[in-house]
C-alpha cells in the first residue's frame, strides 16, 4: 500500500477511536445538582440554623416540674435556709377562710402553704463559695424541711436544695402572690385534703452562680407568673404541704 494511502487510513482509524471514546464517556455523564449551594453559603446557613436553635432553647419556657416558686427549670426555685428557721408569710392573701368554712383550719392551711413557698424561696440566698481549681466541692449541708412539707413535697424541697448547692446558685428578689387563690377540699377528718391553687409572680427573682454569672435575670412584674397547686393535709397533728404540681395550663 502506498505510503500516502497508509497515512490516510491511520488518520481515519484514529478519528474513529476518538469518536468511540467520546461516545462511551457520554453514556456515563455525571449527575450535577441543580442550583448547588456554595460552601460559604452552606456554612453560613448551618451557623444560622444552630444559632436559631440555641436561641429557641434559651427563650422557650421550660416546665418547672420541681420548682416550688414556678421559676423556669434551669434554676428550679429559690435559696439554703438554716435549719429550724421559721418562715414568714409571703405578701398576699393565701387562703380565704370562707373557702374552707373553718377559720382555724384556714389559718393552718395558710401557714402551711406560705411556709412551703417561703422555704422554697430561701433555698439559695446564701452566697456560695467560688470553686477552687483541683479541689472537690464539699457536700451541701443537710437541711430539715419537715416543718413545712411531707411526702412528695418534702422530696421536692430536698432535691431543689441539692440542685442549687451543686450548681452554686444564689437567688435574690422575692416571689409574690397575685390575686385570690382558689381552694378545693376532698375527704373528711384525717383524710381531708385541701388543694390551694396560687398564682405566683417570680419576675423579681434573679439567680447567679458562684462566679457571678447570671443564670436567670429579674424581669418586670408580670413577666413570669404561673399557677401552682399545693395539696395540704394534716400529718401527725400538723398541716403540711404533701404535694406540689402545676395545672395543664400554668399561666395566670
Amino acid at each position: 500500500m502506498p505510503a500516502r494511502r497508509r497515512v490516510l487510513w491511520m488518520f481515519v482509524l484514529a478519528v474513529a477511536i476518538v469518536a468511540a471514546v467520546a461516545f462511551a464517556l457520554s453514556q456515563n455523564t455525571p449527575v450535577v445538582l441543580s442550583n448547588p449551594v456554595p460552601v460559604e453559603t452552606a456554612t453560613a446557613q448551618g451557623t444560622e440554623t444552630a444559632r436559631t436553635a440555641m436561641s429557641s432553647a434559651v427563650t422557650a419556657p421550660v416546665p418547672a416540674a420541681s420548682s416550688a416558686s414556678a421559676i423556669p427549670k434551669a434554676p428550679t426555685a429559690t435559696t439554703a435556709p438554716s435549719a429550724g428557721r421559721t418562715a414568714e408569710p409571703i405578701p398576699g392573701s393565701i387562703v380565704p377562710p370562707a373557702a374552707i368554712g373553718n377559720e382555724k383550719i384556714s389559718a393552718l392551711v395558710k401557714t402551711a402553704v406560705a411556709g412551703f413557698i417561703n422555704e422554697a424561696g430561701q433555698i439559695a440566698t446564701d452566697s456560695p463559695a467560688a470553686p477552687t481549681p483541683g479541689v472537690p466541692a464539699s457536700a451541701p449541708a443537710e437541711v430539715d424541711f419537715t416543718a413545712v412539707a411531707a411526702g412528695v413535697a418534702l422530696g421536692e424541697l430536698e432535691a431543689q436544695h441539692q440542685e442549687f448547692a451543686s450548681n452554686g446558685w444564689q437567688q435574690s428578689g422575692t416571689v409574690t402572690v397575685v390575686g385570690t387563690p382558689a381552694v378545693t377540699t376532698q375527704g373528711q377528718g384525717a383524710d381531708q385534703r385541701i388543694t390551694v391553687m396560687v398564682c405566683l409572680d417570680s419576675s423579681a427573682v434573679q439567680l447567679v452562680d458562684n462566679t457571678g454569672a447570671t443564670v436567670l435575670k429579674a424581669e418586670k412584674a408580670g413577666t413570669r407568673m404561673n399557677l401552682n397547686n399545693y395539696v395540704v393535709q394534716e400529718v401527725d397533728g400538723k398541716w403540711l404541704v404533701i404535694d406540689h404540681s402545676f395545672p395543664d395550663d400554668p399561666h395566670c
